[in-house]
């Protein structure tokens, strides 16, 4: 299996109103498709909010004078992709705007594998008290020190945390929970039970937030 982290930025929170703007893929080897998109010339060009602009603090004059063409970048991203297994923080959210930004700009990711891997359902598994699932949380625990290349909300930097995570994510899989030689149908009946731990965590999260008597 070969694995590819992801990370975006984007101009909102939507798929099917707003955009990546900030792609980063990044294989277990290092090698890296980075780049700045660039919506101007598309007929159906994203929606932009504040909120998401605070975030990340990329604009379209910069987008304008340092992006890619759409259509370019999502060619280059599915033939990166093709028959790779995605790993992502919130990677759900990634393949969704990676999908709907394909769609909006013409096309190009016809090889985007179906499997995926939450870094946060194998943290739940492993640590299903911890409290916060953020990347940075998730970094510490699994990697320790902030690493060198550290810049939060920038898509290179949260796919190589991903990735990084990831690495020692795997390992402990295969240290506890498989044997040295597993088979592929075994690999992804422990993955699947790593995010039914993730689902039961988020929902523990989601029940201590609800007041008593509530309906």
């Amino acid at each position: 299996m070969r694995f590819v982290a992801i990370d975006t930025e984007t101009t909102g929170l939507k798929a099917d109103k707003h955009a990546p703007i900030q792609l980063a893929l990044v294989d277990l080897a290092g090698i890296t498709v980075t780049t700045y998109i660039d919506w101007t010339d598309v007929p159906r060009a994203p929606e932009w909010t504040s909120e998401a602009q605070a975030v990340h603090g990329l604009t379209q004059q910069f987008l304008q004078e340092n992006g890619t063409p759409p259509a370019n970048v999502f060619a280059q991203a599915g033939g990166f992709l093709r028959g790779a297994v995605l790993v992502g923080q919130n990677v759900a959210f990634d393949i969704a705007m990676l999908l709907a930004g394909a769609t909006r700009a013409g096309g190009g990711m016809a090889g985007v594998g179906t499997r995926c891997i939450d870094t946060r359902w194998v943290d739940a598994a492993r640590y299903p008290e911890a409290g916060k699932r953020h990347l940075a949380d998730i970094f510490a625990r699994w990697c320790g020190d902030v690493p060198w290349y550290w810049r939060p909300h920038d898509a290179w930097s949260d796919a190589m945390a991903v990735r990084d995570i990831w690495r020692a994510q795997y390992r402990w899989l295969l240290d506890t929970q498989l044997p040295p030689q597993h088979d592929d149908a075994l690999f992804w009946t422990r993955i699947n039970q790593a995010n039914m731990e993730y689902q039961r965590a988020v929902q523990r999260y989601r029940e201590s937030l609800t007041p008593v008597g509530a309906p």
